[in-house]
């Protein structure tokens, strides 16, 4: 995979990509930051099964109405604790309402899972400026923070993270 002009950059001023292809100059930010925290960490390596209810749908089979897809979702960052505890963080740039929806169905079929937001931004949501990413996300339950400095915040509840 091609790196991003942005990416590029930041391993000129220094920052290591740890031997992974970032999607972007904020997850590269993110991954420094753990590193440089001294925290365990994994880019892209889990994937999430969930449940994708389909609108309109019908089974032909026995004529329900809640049917779905099954669907996978690849975790940008997975952080280990010492006490077998894991964090699944997702770095966004932009939270479009499509994004919305597949993690409220991705809450909704594995409710065990400890899924946190790292926002680079905390945009407003709509144009009208009612809610805010972080709005958002603790209205539906996630833990969530804004900005590369805040990605080892992120890890509050966990204690005793491992150390890399």
């Amino acid at each position: 995979m091609r790196k991003t002009k942005r990416v590029q950059a930041l391993l000129r001023k220094g920052f290591d990509d740890f031997g992974y292809n970032f999607r972007s100059g904020f997850e590269c930010e993110v991954a420094y930051k753990l590193h440089a925290g001294g925290i365990k960490f994994t880019y892209e390596s889990d994937i999430l099964d969930f449940y994708a209810p389909t609108r309109n749908g019908l089974c032909l089979d026995c004529n329900s109405s809640n049917i779905g897809s099954r669907c996978k979702y690849l975790v940008d960052f997975t952080i280990y604790g010492d006490s077998g505890d894991i964090i699944f963080i997702e770095t966004k740039g932009r939270l479009t309402s499509k994004d919305r929806t597949k993690y409220v169905n991705i809450k909704n079929s594995n409710p065990d899972i400890d899924l946190r937001f790292l926002f680079q931004s905390d945009n407003w949501l709509t144009k009208t400026k009612t809610k805010r990413y972080s709005q958002w996300a603790t209205q539906k339950g996630f833990l969530s923070a804004t900005g590369v400095t805040s990605s080892i915040l992120i890890s509050q509840p966990l204690s005793g993270l491992t150390k890399s």
